[in-house]
């Protein structure tokens, strides 16, 4: 069922053809350091096939016949770009059984290559980018690719997608297509990721480095059979070797080789196993559909800050039209899909598409069947297109079929773009919506320029700077004083801000006589920031209470004081409150959130 490239032996007197067999890959691979030269005939065959040469002389490095096919297969198996590349090796060796050459096919030629390679970088660079912009966290990364991939796309039950480029193009692939796919994205967002295979399986997986720890993630055992949109399982995601090893409703893994080895069993029982649709992340939450207490909820990756958006009160039945709903049998589940679109979420009952409130949960009817004799049976949202699955019974296979909906069309009668502000980037459901409208009408923040604010881009110390000396008013053209470090050029736009906060005692510099203008602000820099104004104004309680965040021992000495307070005082949103993440970047959007609270307290 869940295949990939095996491989047959043909053998001829000094020349073997093979199509590719089974090994691990590059850097994974216990060949890697067992074999002679193997690294540099890893290069040399990459370089190969990167300028698509049919031939390569490998006559100086003397690996043996028995070793090629493995660093051939490491290659393939770690390259999702070489989707152009037969996988079949013919090659030469001496009566040393030392191998000479090399010869490589392919099954496009390199103008079509360009044109298929365009393509795939494409839609590549649509997920990478979709996930960027929302500033997660390595375990949220991986999740999230997880969902995006596995609602999206399914399994070609006709086994016969091995690559990359057809899986994105006809969006459906066997496992050894998923794998690559998976691994390209998140190499892409510099998350470490490989394929492992099972030859005993005939089957082939991920694993995924997160946070220094290595997990196996398996997409196709958790794209339900047969596939609804927006239908996704977790039950094999971020496991360790232990927990995949063990049947997980699909059967055990074996039979797997790898010098990796997967121990932490931290994801082992997390609160997303009781969802069976795509999880979504919107305004710095996420979002999913717990199919156990019939609910849309919202919470933070922690788990903790959980609330129920909206109850799914209608039911599924097995025959159509329901005269007697008292009687009549019910499909077991919910098969709503999940999707996010312009700030709004979106979700289907058994006849109607709605569209949720991220923050209220209000709902509001998008679309509706009139035909009692057929149900929506799940929905996805991708790239901008709503697809929903309608038939009399939840399998597409049989009498169900697909529709799509462009998702421009669905915001005509609701403008979902601000009212009040000019950055197009700022819903009107955006939590930080009233935050930044505060602070743009009161002069205090700007976009990164006329209609973008940049959510969750960072901001510079200099920056942020900046912003302090507009809350109280300061005028730059009105200030004589002049900063002292040396990498403040007095001409610079920032210089005479960077000059009142150090006076004002709100900033210092970071030692050696610099500020470091450019750098990004981190979060404990900003806590203490926000503490120390607070304190020289004498505003909030001095009776301070520890925020005893899981990583509270990362919290640098300087800031603990700094981080207590603003905790005590409300300045810090309830997602920070389990993980505080103390010296990442801070967002922008957090930046305003935190400066909005503040200024309320001001008032």
């Amino acid at each position: 069922m869940k295949k990939f490239p095996g491989f047959l032996a043909a053998a001829v007197l000094l020349v073997i053809i093979l199509t590719v067999s089974v090994s691990a890959v590059y850097t994974n691979s216990p060949k890697a350091d067992t074999v002679k030269n193997y690294k540099q005939v890893y290069e040399a065959i990459y370089q190969a096939l990167d300028a698509q040469q049919s031939y390569l002389d490998i006559t100086g490095w003397k690996v043996q016949d028995q070793d090629i096919m493995d660093i051939f297969n490491d290659v393939m198996y770690n390259s999702p770009e070489f989707f152009y590349v037969t996988q079949k090796l013919s090659y030469r060796y001496n009566q040393a059984g030392e191998v000479t050459s090399l010869s490589f096919t392919y099954n496009m030629s390199k103008t079509k290559r360009a044109e298929c390679t365009a393509f795939y970088e494409e839609e590549i660079s649509w997920i990478v980018n979709e996930v960027e912009q929302l500033s997660l966290t390595e375990p949220e990364i991986a999740l999230y690719v997880h969902d995006y991939l596995i609602s999206s796309y399914s399994y070609d039950e006709t086994e016969t997608i091995f690559d990359v480029y057809q899986f994105l193009k006809e969006r459906k692939g066997v496992c050894h297509a998923w794998s690559l796919c998976y691994l390209a994205i998140m190499r892409e967002l510099d998350i470490p990721c490989f394929m492992v295979i099972s030859k005993e399986m005939n089957h082939s997986w991920n694993l995924v480095q997160i946070e220094g720890e290595w997990y196996h993630v398996d997409l196709v055992f958790d794209d339900p059979q047969p596939d609804r949109p927006g239908q996704v399982d977790h039950l094999h995601f971020l496991l360790s070797d232990s927990a995949i090893a063990e049947d997980r409703g699909q059967g055990a893994h074996y039979g797997w080789i790898s010098s990796l080895t997967c121990e932490n069993d931290q994801y082992i029982k997390p609160y997303w196993q009781f969802s069976d649709a795509r999880m979504l992340f919107l305004n710095d939450a996420w979002y999913y559909i717990d199919s156990t207490e019939n609910s849309l909820r919202r919470l933070y990756f922690s788990g903790h800050g959980t609330r129920i958006l909206y109850l799914f009160s209608d039911h599924w039945y097995t025959e159509l039209p329901v005269t007697d709903p008292e009687k009549a049998i019910r499909w077991k589940g919910l098969f709503s899909g999940f999707g996010t679109y312009g700030g709004y979420l979106y979700i289907n009952t058994p006849n109607a598409i709605l569209r949720l409130h991220p923050v209220t949960g209000e709902a509001e009817e998008l679309l509706s069947l009139d035909d009692e004799n057929l149900n929506i049976y799940g929905m996805d949202i991708h790239k901008n297109m709503l697809e929903y699955l309608i038939g009399d019974t939840p399998d597409r296979t049989t009498t169900s079929y697909i529709e799509i909906l462009p998702m421009q069309y669905t915001d005509k009668e609701t403008v979902v773009e601000s009212v009040f502000l000019p950055f197009t980037d700022v819903s009107r459901v955006s939590p930080y919506y009233e935050a930044i409208e505060y602070l743009y009408d009161a002069a205090i923040v700007k976009g990164v320029s006329e209609t973008v604010f940049d959510l969750h881009g960072t901001m510079t110390r200099a920056q942020f700077a900046a912003l302090l000396s507009r809350i109280y008013d300061y005028d730059p053209a009105s200030y004589g004083g002049q900063a002292t470090y040396t990498d403040v050029m007095p001409s610079s736009w920032y210089a005479p801000y960077v000059a009142w906060v150090t006076e004002s005692g709100f900033m210092n510099g970071i030692g050696g006589g610099k500020f470091a203008p450019e750098a990004p602000v981190t979060r404990e820099q900003m806590l203490t920031i926000i503490a120390s104004v607070g304190r020289s104004r004498k505003m909030g309680t001095t009776e301070l209470q520890n925020l005893n965040t899981i990583d509270r021992s990362s919290i640098s000495t300087w800031a603990v004081s700094g981080v207590d307070y603003c905790y005590t005082n409300g300045l810090i949103s309830e997602r920070y409150l389990y993980a505080l993440a103390p010296k990442h970047y801070v967002k922008r959007a957090e930046i305003a959130d935190v400066l909005y609270r503040f200024c309320q307290m001001m008032e």
